[in-house]
């Protein structure tokens, strides 16, 4: 089968490079385990029938269907010897030992407590206990030995992210998308694209680790857009003022058509050095450029920089924005799960979509988010529920208590 070039470089690091856990991660789809097979044959293949190896997932019955089968399709397809002796989980292979393992079966794990094993595959990595992959991980004490893992992304507080990736004890990590799995035509990833909303989207087609328990807007819509500048109703903007922290522009356009672009962002941190409210301004225009606007909404908090912007005489209407945030929040959900605030997928709008990911409530408590990575969502909120809050009347389902 041919190789993508994801794959081939994940596969070409493995075998090669001085590395010990090598994790390939991202999207449902992507093209990760037929590489992880492939790479990890061929490396215990290499170190020869003294030494046994550890096969693992979740679940020994989905391993059965799809991992087992396509290592035996690997092996036989290159006229070797494959035989799975299903009663006792072991796999020999042109000679080669494998003892297969689910992770979630006590039975299962008891086998592997004292064992000394070349090398590991564990298949869904982030669906396994920790206890078990730091079991795995003691068995591998040889010099040669090496870990691989296959994942689909979790929340961002996910044991494998904080543990492993964050710390880079997962020091070979390759991310996957659709368009690496050389097997799926674009109708088809078109197709998964059009499939989530919101934080699964982010998860399973852009394999970014987001958190869904607890998430504030976990349904929203981000597309390619192109604006045409004759459908344009207007824009308006809302501010989120840092003096230290963040400070947050969102544009929103209006169209004809009904629907509400959330098109441009512009993001300052006060951490690398702070900007007095003139240069803000200046920046502002600038970001600003020749298109029209109708109103800015700011953070009602932010009064030297609002004396600031009516000192300059802009030719725009300013607004201290309405700072109710459930009501605000409802109005922003209101618009994405009618569809009609969209969200332009473009570089700079992503920090916007990083904030979206993690806008949370506390715990146990859905009456108020969590504050922090909140000014993107703040200065969204001020703009579209200003424009909006009196045209929100329809009920949508919220947690019980909001």
């Amino acid at each position: 089968m041919k190789l993508s070039q994801k794959q081939k470089l994940s596969i070409d690091s493995y075998l090669n490079d001085d590395n010990f856990f090598t994790l390939l991660s991202g999207a449902i789809r992507s093209g990760k385990s037929y590489p992880a097979v492939l790479m990890f044959m061929i490396y215990t293949q290499m170190q020869g029938s003294q030494y046994k190896n550890i096969i693992a997932g979740r679940n020994l019955r989905i391993m059965e269907v799809e991992l087992l089968q396509t290592i035996e399709d690997f092996i036989t397809g290159l006229g070797g010897s494959y035989r799975y002796f299903s009663t006792k989980g072991i796999i020999v292979a042109n000679g080669v030992e494998y003892l297969v393992v689910a992770g979630h079966n006590n039975d299962s794990r008891k086998r592997i407590q004292s064992m000394t094993a070349g090398c590991a595959l564990i298949d869904e990595i982030q669906l396994t206990p920790e206890d078990f992959v730091q079991q795995v991980i003691a068995r591998l004490s040889f010099s040669f030995s090496k870990l691989l893992g296959t994942c689909n992304p979790e929340g961002k507080k996910h044991w494998l992210k904080v543990d492993y990736i964050d710390t880079q004890r997962a020091d070979n990590y390759h991310e996957f998308l659709l368009s690496d799995n050389p097997t799926l035509s674009d109708k088809v990833i078109e197709r998964y694209n059009n499939l989530f909303d919101g934080v699964f989207h982010q998860r399973n087609i852009l394999g970014k680790w987001v958190q869904s328990e607890g998430c504030i807007y976990t349904k929203y819509t981000t597309k390619k857009v192109s604006i045409d500048p004759r459908q344009v109703h207007f824009n308006d903007i809302g501010i989120d003022y840092g003096i230290k922290g963040i400070t947050s522009y969102q544009k929103l356009t209006y169209l004809k058509t009904g629907e509400v672009i959330m098109s441009r962002t512009y993001r300052y941190n006060g951490a690398d050095g702070i900007k007095t409210d003139s240069e803000l301004v200046d920046d502002l225009i600038d970001f600003m450029g020749d298109d029209k606007y109708n109103v800015v909404w700011i953070d009602p908090s932010a009064s030297s920089f609002i004396a600031e912007l009516r000192k300059r005489g802009l030719s725009v209407r300013i607004k201290e924005a309405d700072n109710k945030v459930l009501p605000g929040i409802k109005s922003v959900m209101n618009g994405f799960i009618s569809e009609k605030l969209i969200i332009a997928a473009t570089k700079e709008n992503q920090p916007l979509l990083d904030e979206l990911s993690v806008y949370a409530w506390q715990d146990g408590d859905i009456d108020k988010p969590i504050k922090k990575d909140d000014h993107h969502c703040d200065a969204l909120r001020y703009a579209y529920y200003g424009r909006n809050k009196n045209y929100n009347k329809r009920t949508i389902r919220l947690p019980a208590g909001l």
